[in-house]
């Protein structure tokens, strides 16, 4: 199996990697979105030009843009296999 994100060799849709900022991600919108009133692809589209955001999470951000997952599709990343 391959990562989504990156295609490393993976157990699950996403590598550890991939898989551990798509937890933070997901884990931070929940504060962002009580902060701000924002809505998912936003909060996606502001880590993607954030200069904070490391370089997994603005992957992790792109991939769930580019093929317009929602948050409870990226949640079911976390525990899908391929």
């Amino acid at each position: 199996m391959k990562c989504l994100v990156c295609g490393r060799t993976s157990k699950k849709a996403l590598c550890a990697r991939h898989s551990l900022a798509c937890k933070k991600l997901i884990l931070k919108y929940a504060k962002w979105k009580k902060a701000l009133e924002i809505s998912w692809p936003n909060y996606l589209e502001r880590l993607v030009k954030s200069e904070e955001a490391g370089e997994w999470v603005k992957q992790v951000a792109r991939y769930l843009l580019a093929n317009n997952i929602d948050l409870e599709q990226a949640k079911k990343f976390l525990e899908t296999r391929q």
